[in-house]
C-alpha cells in the first residue's frame, strides 16, 4: 500500500519543489530549533483501501510511529491527503486521538491484535479524557503529528473508494539514529 517518494525520482523531485515553495525546511527547523532532515524510509505515498471487516472487531491497529523509530528520534510528520477523505467521504481518512502523549505506550498486550498495536482498552481509556477524531480531509489538507501521537487509518463502514496520501516524516538532525535521511533544501 505504499511506495518510498525517494523511489521515485519524478516524485521525489516535485514534492521537494512543493516543500521549498511552502518554506517546509523553516516550518520544520522553527519545530525543532535545529536543522531539520526528511526520513527516506519513512516518505512515502500511501494508498489506504477500504475494509469489509469495519465493526466486526477487527480493526485498523492503533499505533505510534515512535515504537518504530525509537521514542529519542525527535520526529514530526506531515500527512497530506491526496485525495478526499475520512468523516462524511467514501474513502478512509485518519483517526487520532487529539492528546500529548510523552511516552511510547505498552503495545501487543491485552487484546491488542498485533505486536505493534496499543490495545483497543488502553486506547478507550485514553479517549476518555480527549475523544478520538476522524477529521474531513480535503485533498491537499495536511495534518501534522509527532512520534508519539496515537493514531490509525480511519476507516467507517460504507466507505468505498480509496484514500491517497503523502507522507513525510521529519527528524531533527541531531536524533536521527540509524535513520537514512536527506537534507531538505
Amino acid at each position: 500500500g505504499s511506495i518510498r517518494v525517494i523511489d521515485s525520482p519524478r516524485g521525489s523531485f516535485k514534492v521537494m519543489d512543493i516543500y521549498r515553495k511552502h518554506r517546509m525546511k523553516a516550518i520544520a527547523d522553527a519545530y525543532f530549533g535545529e536543522p531539520a532532515v526528511l526520513a527516506t524510509r519513512k516518505w512515502v505515498f500511501r494508498l489506504i483501501t477500504p475494509r469489509d471487516d469495519v465493526g466486526k472487531g477487527i480493526g485498523g491497529g492503533w499505533h505510534q510511529d515512535g515504537r518504530f523509530m525509537g521514542k529519542d528520534i525527535r520526529a514530526l510528520n506531515m500527512w497530506v491527503a491526496l485525495s478526499d477523505c475520512g468523516e462524511g467521504t467514501a474513502a478512509p481518512g485518519m483517526a487520532i486521538i487529539p492528546k500529548r502523549i510523552s511516552t511510547i505506550l505498552e503495545t501487543g498486550t491485552r487484546e491488542a491484535q498485533f505486536n505493534w498495536v496499543v490495545p483497543p482498552s488502553l486506547v478507550e481509556e485514553i479517549a476518555q479524557a480527549a475523544p478520538l477524531t476522524k477529521p474531513h480531509f480535503a485533498a491537499g489538507d495536511a495534518l501534522f503529528f509527532d512520534h508519539f501521537s496515537l493514531h490509525r487509518s480511519g476507516h467507517d463502514e460504507g466507505q468505498s473508494e480509496n484514500r491517497y496520501a503523502l507522507e513525510s516524516w521529519f527528524y531533527a538532525s541531531s536524533a536521527t539514529a540509524d535513520n537514512a535521511v536527506i537534507d531538505l533544501v
